[in-house]
Protein backbone atom coordinates (compact mmCIF):
# COMPACT_ATOMS: atom_id res chain seq x y z
CA UNK A 1 0.00 0.00 0.00
CA UNK A 2 2.82 2.15 0.77
CA UNK A 3 4.66 1.75 -2.72
CA UNK A 4 1.23 2.45 -4.20
CA UNK A 5 0.78 5.65 -2.55
CA UNK A 6 4.53 6.68 -3.05
CA UNK A 7 4.15 5.99 -6.68
CA UNK A 8 1.22 7.97 -6.73
CA UNK A 9 3.34 10.99 -5.48
CA UNK A 10 5.73 10.14 -7.62
CA UNK A 11 3.58 10.06 -11.20
CA UNK A 12 1.89 13.39 -9.84
CA UNK A 13 5.51 15.51 -8.81
CA UNK A 14 8.23 13.46 -9.83
CA UNK A 15 10.11 15.85 -13.10
CA UNK A 16 10.61 12.31 -14.42
CA UNK A 17 7.20 10.78 -14.73
CA UNK A 18 5.30 14.81 -15.51
CA UNK A 19 3.58 12.89 -18.84
CA UNK A 20 1.74 10.45 -16.26
CA UNK A 21 -1.74 11.57 -16.75
CA UNK A 22 -4.26 11.87 -13.76
CA UNK A 23 -6.16 8.87 -14.69
CA UNK A 24 -3.19 6.83 -14.51
CA UNK A 25 -2.55 8.01 -11.06
CA UNK A 26 -6.12 7.50 -9.87
CA UNK A 27 -6.04 4.39 -10.89
CA UNK A 28 -3.14 3.15 -8.87
CA UNK A 29 -4.99 5.58 -6.12
CA UNK A 30 -8.27 3.37 -7.05
CA UNK A 31 -6.03 0.17 -6.63
CA UNK A 32 -4.97 0.97 -3.03
CA UNK A 33 -8.38 1.41 -1.97
CA UNK A 34 -9.58 -1.67 -2.72
CA UNK A 35 -6.64 -3.43 -0.33
CA UNK A 36 -7.81 -1.45 2.20
CA UNK A 37 -11.96 -1.95 1.55
CA UNK A 38 -10.96 -5.58 1.07
CA UNK A 39 -8.17 -6.70 3.04
CA UNK A 40 -9.45 -10.48 3.37
CA UNK A 41 -9.09 -10.55 -0.40
CA UNK A 42 -5.33 -8.97 -0.25
CA UNK A 43 -4.79 -10.92 2.50
CA UNK A 44 -5.29 -14.17 0.90
CA UNK A 45 -3.77 -13.29 -1.85
CA UNK A 46 -0.70 -12.64 -0.73
CA UNK A 47 -0.52 -16.14 1.02
CA UNK A 48 -1.12 -17.42 -2.04
CA UNK A 49 -4.47 -19.11 -1.28
CA UNK A 50 -6.46 -18.77 -4.55
CA UNK A 51 -3.61 -16.69 -6.43
CA UNK A 52 -4.04 -18.27 -9.60
CA UNK A 53 -8.15 -18.20 -9.25
CA UNK A 54 -8.20 -14.69 -9.05
CA UNK A 55 -6.70 -14.75 -12.59
CA UNK A 56 -8.31 -18.05 -14.64
CA UNK A 57 -6.37 -19.75 -17.05
CA UNK A 58 -6.75 -19.37 -20.52
CA UNK A 59 -8.33 -22.67 -21.23
CA UNK A 60 -9.77 -25.15 -18.28
CA UNK A 61 -11.78 -27.80 -17.85
CA UNK A 62 -15.22 -27.88 -16.01
CA UNK A 63 -16.82 -31.85 -15.23
CA UNK A 64 -20.38 -31.26 -14.14
CA UNK A 65 -20.85 -34.49 -12.72
CA UNK A 66 -24.91 -35.51 -12.04
CA UNK A 67 -27.60 -33.45 -15.14
CA UNK A 68 -30.24 -33.86 -13.09
CA UNK A 69 -32.23 -31.37 -10.35
CA UNK A 70 -29.29 -29.20 -9.91
CA UNK A 71 -26.91 -30.07 -12.79
CA UNK A 72 -29.61 -29.26 -15.18
CA UNK A 73 -29.90 -25.53 -14.47
CA UNK A 74 -26.13 -24.90 -13.71
CA UNK A 75 -25.22 -26.54 -17.46
CA UNK A 76 -27.18 -24.25 -19.34
CA UNK A 77 -25.58 -21.13 -17.75
CA UNK A 78 -22.70 -22.76 -17.59
CA UNK A 79 -22.62 -22.62 -20.98
CA UNK A 80 -23.78 -19.23 -21.33
CA UNK A 81 -20.54 -17.94 -18.88
CA UNK A 82 -18.28 -20.26 -21.83
CA UNK A 83 -19.87 -18.21 -24.50
CA UNK A 84 -19.37 -14.95 -23.03
CA UNK A 85 -15.48 -15.72 -22.49
CA UNK A 86 -14.67 -16.35 -25.71
CA UNK A 87 -13.89 -12.94 -26.99
CA UNK A 88 -11.78 -12.27 -23.49
CA UNK A 89 -9.47 -15.25 -24.81
CA UNK A 90 -10.82 -17.74 -22.27
CA UNK A 91 -11.54 -20.99 -23.48
CA UNK A 92 -13.83 -23.65 -21.16
CA UNK A 93 -13.75 -27.17 -22.01
CA UNK A 94 -17.20 -28.60 -20.50
CA UNK A 95 -17.61 -32.34 -20.15
CA UNK A 96 -20.97 -33.34 -18.29
CA UNK A 97 -20.84 -36.40 -16.47
CA UNK A 98 -24.46 -38.92 -15.48
CA UNK A 99 -25.38 -42.03 -16.24
CA UNK A 100 -29.00 -41.74 -15.87
CA UNK A 101 -31.55 -41.76 -18.72
CA UNK A 102 -34.27 -39.01 -18.29
CA UNK A 103 -37.58 -40.41 -16.66
CA UNK A 104 -41.27 -39.17 -17.21
CA UNK A 105 -40.66 -38.33 -13.05
CA UNK A 106 -37.90 -36.40 -14.12
CA UNK A 107 -40.00 -33.45 -16.12
CA UNK A 108 -41.64 -32.10 -13.18
CA UNK A 109 -38.74 -31.08 -11.54
CA UNK A 110 -35.39 -31.34 -14.20
CA UNK A 111 -34.68 -29.28 -17.17
CA UNK A 112 -36.50 -31.69 -19.12
CA UNK A 113 -39.22 -32.29 -21.40
CA UNK A 114 -41.78 -35.20 -22.43
CA UNK A 115 -39.91 -35.28 -25.90
CA UNK A 116 -36.58 -36.33 -23.66
CA UNK A 117 -37.95 -39.22 -22.06
CA UNK A 118 -35.51 -42.46 -22.80
CA UNK A 119 -32.51 -40.38 -23.89
CA UNK A 120 -29.51 -39.84 -21.76
CA UNK A 121 -29.56 -37.05 -19.49
CA UNK A 122 -26.17 -36.02 -20.04
CA UNK A 123 -26.52 -36.15 -24.07
CA UNK A 124 -29.59 -33.81 -24.48
CA UNK A 125 -28.19 -31.30 -22.47
CA UNK A 126 -25.02 -31.34 -24.47
CA UNK A 127 -27.15 -31.13 -27.80
CA UNK A 128 -29.38 -28.40 -26.79
CA UNK A 129 -26.43 -26.37 -25.39
CA UNK A 130 -23.71 -26.91 -27.16
CA UNK A 131 -26.49 -25.94 -30.27
CA UNK A 132 -27.17 -23.06 -29.14
CA UNK A 133 -24.05 -21.62 -27.87
CA UNK A 134 -21.57 -22.58 -30.74
CA UNK A 135 -19.86 -24.97 -28.08
CA UNK A 136 -18.43 -28.21 -28.17
CA UNK A 137 -19.55 -30.20 -25.17
CA UNK A 138 -18.44 -33.67 -24.34
CA UNK A 139 -20.37 -36.01 -22.76
CA UNK A 140 -19.85 -39.40 -20.55
CA UNK A 141 -22.60 -41.90 -19.53
CA UNK A 142 -21.13 -43.61 -16.61
CA UNK A 143 -21.01 -43.40 -13.04
CA UNK A 144 -18.06 -40.80 -12.11
CA UNK A 145 -15.53 -42.69 -10.62
CA UNK A 146 -11.97 -41.47 -8.77
CA UNK A 147 -10.19 -43.43 -12.29
CA UNK A 148 -12.66 -41.77 -14.62
CA UNK A 149 -12.17 -38.31 -13.23
CA UNK A 150 -8.26 -38.70 -13.68
CA UNK A 151 -8.78 -40.15 -17.36
CA UNK A 152 -10.89 -36.89 -18.01
CA UNK A 153 -8.24 -34.85 -16.39
CA UNK A 154 -5.16 -35.91 -17.68
CA UNK A 155 -6.80 -36.35 -21.03
CA UNK A 156 -8.57 -33.09 -21.80
CA UNK A 157 -8.34 -33.36 -25.67
CA UNK A 158 -8.66 -36.93 -26.55
CA UNK A 159 -6.56 -36.29 -29.35
CA UNK A 160 -3.39 -35.69 -27.62
CA UNK A 161 -1.97 -38.51 -24.88
CA UNK A 162 -1.49 -36.16 -21.52
CA UNK A 163 -3.05 -32.70 -22.81
CA UNK A 164 -4.33 -32.20 -18.93
CA UNK A 165 -5.82 -28.80 -18.27
CA UNK A 166 -6.73 -26.95 -14.89
CA UNK A 167 -9.98 -28.82 -13.91
CA UNK A 168 -13.30 -27.37 -12.18
CA UNK A 169 -14.98 -30.63 -10.77
CA UNK A 170 -18.83 -29.21 -10.17
CA UNK A 171 -20.63 -32.17 -8.32
CA UNK A 172 -24.32 -32.18 -8.45
CA UNK A 173 -24.98 -35.52 -6.93
CA UNK A 174 -27.74 -37.02 -4.39
CA UNK A 175 -25.31 -39.68 -2.79
CA UNK A 176 -22.35 -39.54 -0.35
CA UNK A 177 -20.58 -42.86 -2.61
CA UNK A 178 -19.99 -40.52 -5.95
CA UNK A 179 -18.51 -38.19 -2.89
CA UNK A 180 -16.29 -40.45 -1.79
CA UNK A 181 -15.10 -41.01 -5.40
CA UNK A 182 -14.72 -37.26 -5.90
CA UNK A 183 -12.77 -37.55 -2.62
CA UNK A 184 -10.21 -40.39 -3.55
CA UNK A 185 -9.51 -38.30 -6.70
CA UNK A 186 -8.37 -35.18 -5.25
CA UNK A 187 -6.76 -36.91 -1.89
CA UNK A 188 -4.13 -38.65 -4.44
CA UNK A 189 -3.99 -35.21 -6.15
CA UNK A 190 -5.40 -35.87 -9.46
CA UNK A 191 -3.83 -39.62 -9.99
CA UNK A 192 -1.51 -41.37 -8.98
CA UNK A 193 1.33 -40.05 -11.31
CA UNK A 194 0.64 -36.45 -11.78
CA UNK A 195 -0.05 -34.51 -8.55
CA UNK A 196 -2.34 -31.69 -8.09
CA UNK A 197 0.40 -29.47 -7.50
CA UNK A 198 1.31 -29.47 -10.99
CA UNK A 199 -1.75 -28.15 -12.00
CA UNK A 200 -3.00 -24.52 -11.96
CA UNK A 201 -6.17 -25.12 -10.63
CA UNK A 202 -7.93 -28.06 -9.09
CA UNK A 203 -11.54 -27.13 -7.66
CA UNK A 204 -14.49 -28.79 -6.38
CA UNK A 205 -17.57 -27.00 -6.12
CA UNK A 206 -20.36 -29.25 -4.30
CA UNK A 207 -23.58 -29.08 -4.08
CA UNK A 208 -26.06 -30.77 -1.75
CA UNK A 209 -29.31 -30.39 -0.98
CA UNK A 210 -32.69 -32.00 1.68
CA UNK A 211 -36.08 -30.86 0.72
CA UNK A 212 -35.98 -27.13 1.76
CA UNK A 213 -32.22 -26.39 2.36
CA UNK A 214 -28.75 -27.22 1.28
CA UNK A 215 -25.30 -26.10 1.12
CA UNK A 216 -22.86 -25.29 -1.54
CA UNK A 217 -18.90 -25.81 -0.88
CA UNK A 218 -15.57 -24.63 -3.28
CA UNK A 219 -12.81 -26.41 -1.87
CA UNK A 220 -9.19 -26.09 -3.91
CA UNK A 221 -5.53 -26.80 -3.83
CA UNK A 222 -3.02 -25.42 -6.91
CA UNK A 223 0.69 -25.58 -7.79
CA UNK A 224 3.31 -24.01 -5.41
CA UNK A 225 1.33 -23.46 -2.56
CA UNK A 226 1.28 -24.52 0.53
CA UNK A 227 -2.39 -23.69 1.58
CA UNK A 228 -5.68 -25.03 0.35
CA UNK A 229 -9.20 -24.73 1.24
CA UNK A 230 -11.03 -27.93 2.66
CA UNK A 231 -13.41 -29.79 0.34
CA UNK A 232 -17.01 -30.77 1.53
CA UNK A 233 -15.84 -34.15 2.86
CA UNK A 234 -13.69 -32.41 5.40
CA UNK A 235 -16.38 -29.97 6.27
CA UNK A 236 -18.91 -32.93 6.75
CA UNK A 237 -16.29 -35.78 7.54
CA UNK A 238 -19.49 -38.17 7.35
CA UNK A 239 -19.61 -38.50 3.95
CA UNK A 240 -16.96 -40.66 4.18
CA UNK A 241 -18.17 -42.87 6.47
CA UNK A 242 -20.19 -45.56 4.82
CA UNK A 243 -21.52 -46.57 7.87
CA UNK A 244 -23.77 -43.52 7.97
CA UNK A 245 -25.12 -43.65 4.50
CA UNK A 246 -28.88 -44.65 4.76
CA UNK A 247 -29.61 -48.55 5.28
CA UNK A 248 -32.61 -48.42 3.47
CA UNK A 249 -32.84 -47.09 -0.34
CA UNK A 250 -34.80 -43.94 0.28
CA UNK A 251 -37.52 -42.54 -1.90
CA UNK A 252 -35.32 -40.33 -4.51
CA UNK A 253 -35.96 -36.62 -5.28
CA UNK A 254 -37.84 -36.55 -8.05
CA UNK A 255 -40.27 -38.84 -6.31
CA UNK A 256 -40.20 -36.64 -3.36
CA UNK A 257 -41.22 -33.23 -5.89
CA UNK A 258 -44.19 -35.04 -7.19
CA UNK A 259 -45.53 -35.46 -3.93
CA UNK A 260 -44.62 -32.37 -3.00
CA UNK A 261 -44.55 -29.50 -5.64
CA UNK A 262 -42.66 -27.04 -3.27
CA UNK A 263 -39.14 -29.35 -3.25
CA UNK A 264 -38.68 -28.53 -7.08
CA UNK A 265 -37.25 -25.17 -6.26
CA UNK A 266 -34.92 -26.07 -3.87
CA UNK A 267 -32.29 -27.51 -7.00
CA UNK A 268 -33.01 -23.72 -8.57
CA UNK A 269 -31.82 -22.88 -5.52
CA UNK A 270 -28.80 -24.55 -5.30
CA UNK A 271 -27.84 -23.74 -9.16
CA UNK A 272 -27.81 -19.93 -8.48
CA UNK A 273 -25.08 -20.61 -5.72
CA UNK A 274 -22.98 -22.72 -7.98
CA UNK A 275 -23.02 -20.41 -10.31
CA UNK A 276 -22.25 -17.35 -8.30
CA UNK A 277 -19.09 -19.18 -7.18
CA UNK A 278 -18.21 -20.12 -10.98
CA UNK A 279 -18.61 -16.57 -12.35
CA UNK A 280 -16.46 -15.24 -8.97
CA UNK A 281 -14.00 -17.19 -10.58
CA UNK A 282 -13.66 -16.55 -14.28
CA UNK A 283 -15.30 -13.02 -14.27
CA UNK A 284 -14.93 -11.21 -11.28
CA UNK A 285 -11.63 -13.23 -10.72
CA UNK A 286 -11.47 -13.47 -7.20
CA UNK A 287 -14.03 -14.60 -4.54
CA UNK A 288 -14.22 -13.29 -1.15
CA UNK A 289 -16.77 -17.12 -0.25
CA UNK A 290 -15.76 -20.49 0.47
CA UNK A 291 -19.59 -21.23 0.07
CA UNK A 292 -22.96 -21.06 1.18
CA UNK A 293 -25.61 -22.65 3.64
CA UNK A 294 -29.48 -21.77 2.02
CA UNK A 295 -32.84 -22.52 2.65
CA UNK A 296 -35.84 -22.06 1.15
CA UNK A 297 -37.91 -20.47 4.24
CA UNK A 298 -35.06 -17.91 5.03
CA UNK A 299 -31.77 -15.95 4.28
CA UNK A 300 -29.25 -17.80 2.88
CA UNK A 301 -25.61 -17.65 4.63
CA UNK A 302 -22.36 -17.17 3.05
CA UNK A 303 -19.35 -18.41 4.40
CA UNK A 304 -16.49 -15.86 4.60
CA UNK A 305 -12.80 -17.06 3.39
CA UNK A 306 -10.37 -16.25 6.61
CA UNK A 307 -7.81 -18.89 5.82
CA UNK A 308 -6.25 -21.80 3.93
CA UNK A 309 -4.94 -25.12 5.59
CA UNK A 310 -1.84 -26.69 5.16
CA UNK A 311 -1.84 -29.53 2.57
CA UNK A 312 -0.64 -31.99 5.09
CA UNK A 313 -4.15 -31.53 6.82
CA UNK A 314 -6.00 -32.69 3.79
CA UNK A 315 -6.96 -35.78 4.52
CA UNK A 316 -7.45 -35.49 8.43
CA UNK A 317 -11.72 -35.65 8.78
CA UNK A 318 -11.61 -32.41 10.85
CA UNK A 319 -14.66 -30.60 10.92
CA UNK A 320 -13.50 -27.53 9.85
CA UNK A 321 -16.24 -25.45 8.97
CA UNK A 322 -18.04 -24.44 11.91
Amino acid sequence: LENMLQGVNKSILGKENNEVTRNSAQKIINEALTQINEPTQATLSRKGIFRNVFDAPARSHIVVVGCGGTGGYVIPHLARLAYGLIPKGKEIKITLVDPDKVEEKNVLRQNFVESDIGEYKADVLAERYSSAFGLEIATVTEFATAKLLDELWRNADPRVRNSRLPLLLIGCVDNNKARREFHEFFKKGGGSHYGARYVELMGWIDSGNEKENGQVVLGSFYRGSTYYLPFVTQLYPEILDETKDPKEKEVNCATRAAEDIQNIFVNLTAATHVLNLVNMIYSAKKTSIHGVEFGLLGASSPVFLKKGLPLDKLDTGETLWK
